[in-house]
């Protein structure tokens, strides 16, 4: 009779230390399952963190470009206006309509390009813009530059002087369209931001031509009266 009791109870410990192993484990188990349910909900949160940081750097992308490109597309229009009124006001001038015609055409592909930049939102979002590389005229881009910002600075009682040193050759390759929206805005900026009776100066430099290349130096300066 002792005997079978003893059994019972080694038996009956057995079964208590299983179901304890047992439910030692499930909680181990369970434990791991939220640690692990934890983690996947911190990852998605930081990849839902990371989303809206790039949809938010990407909007603003988008309002950056389309503020500059509608402050660049007044300066290609204000010549077209400009060169169309003065051709209309010398229609016996052929010299002087054949001038305007050629700046106007500058200016139109100019602002083709702008628009093109625009309508391009895939450019934005990737944040950046090709450059071109094709053979142009140098004369024929400051033609149409020099007589553009001069206006600007007469208006405001301010002086424009443009130089040229050193220049080896006027057919380079590159991107004349962005070179002159680059030049406009800095000149732009420059007029704006300089008192009136100041000057204004642009500075072109070329470097000698070194295996098919060559390097253009650009320099805008202002000077105020003391």
């Amino acid at each position: 009779m002792k005997e079978q009791v003893q059994r019972s109870g080694v038996t009956a410990t057995i079964v208590s230390l299983i179901i304890a192993f047992s439910t030692i484990g499930l909680t181990i188990l369970s434990n791991r399952q939220e640690r692990r349910n934890i983690e996947m909900l911190i990852s998605r949160e930081h990849e839902l963190q990371d989303a809206l940081f790039l949809a938010q750097q990407s909007s603003n992308a988008k309002k950056d470009f389309l503020s500059r490109m509608s402050h660049e597309i007044r300066t290609p229009m204000n010549i077209i206006v400009g060169m169309t009124t003065i051709a209309g006001a010398n229609l016996e001038d052929k010299d002087r309509v054949k001038d305007c015609l050629s700046k106007i055409a500058f200016s139109s592909k100019h602002l083709l390009s702008l628009i093109n930049d625009i309508l391009d939102m895939s450019k934005i979002e990737e944040g950046k813009l090709t450059a071109n590389k094709e053979p142009f005229e140098l004369p024929q881009m400051f033609e149409t530059l020099v007589p553009a910002i001069y206006s600007q600075a007469a208006a405001k009682g301010s002086a424009f002087e443009c130089k040229f040193n050193s220049m080896v050759s006027d057919t380079v390759i590159g991107d004349s369209l962005r070179i002159n929206q680059i030049l406009l805005n800095l000149l732009s900026n420059a007029v704006k931001f300089t008192p009136a009776g100041g000057t204004i100066r642009l500075s072109v430099s070329q470097a000698p031509v070194k295996n098919g290349k060559t390097r253009l130096t650009f320099k805008v300066e202002t000077a105020v009266l003391a």
